[in-house]
């Protein structure tokens, strides 16, 4: 091997070594389901159009069990699944809420199917969606700086003609 072919092989093994040390962390991130206790209070966002920065809504846990956490939002009646997915709330209801499913590792995907109604339009529907965590992350929100799990869902279009 000439002085050019070994120069490139060390400079593939030390860009493959330096890939992995990237990735080991990423890969062995891993979240189980946070611990939630009668009494624990989530304040937060949630809009539509127009930004806002103002908590408008809360979220108060009234009962824990291994089927279901049971909350209110604003003062009415909150239904999570035990891995905290919302299957009942004052805007909108689900059959098989499976946005999140833990634990949550990198790489993890899962499919599930859910009929929705989403109350204030009277309108419903069946999903089929498809879920991958692509990464742990580190995001910047107005509440501050967090390691995040991205995950992302994809269904098909809703609707004729989309």
């Amino acid at each position: 091997m000439d002085r050019i072919d070994a120069a490139f092989a060390r400079k593939r093994v030390f860009e493959a070594a330096f890939l992995a040390m990237l990735a080991g962390p990423a890969i062995a991130q891993r979240a189980e389901r946070p611990d939630v206790n009668v009494g624990d209070q989530w304040d937060f966002v949630l809009y539509y159009g127009t930004p806002a920065a103002r908590p408008n809504r809360s979220w108060i846990i009234t009962s824990v069990s291994s089927t279901a956490v049971e909350d209110t939002e604003n003062g009415e009646q909150l239904l999570l699944t035990p891995d905290l997915n919302v299957q009942n709330s004052p805007r909108s209801r689900e059959s098989n809420p499976n946005a999140l499913r833990f634990p949550l590792e990198v790489a993890k995907r899962w499919q599930y199917t859910s009929d929705w109604v989403f109350k204030p339009l009277n309108s419903n529907g069946r999903l089929d969606v498809d879920v991958t965590v692509v990464r742990h992350e580190r995001v910047i929100v107005p509440a501050g700086a967090y390691c995040a799990f991205k995950l992302e869902s994809e269904w098909p279009p809703l609707g004729p003609g989309c």
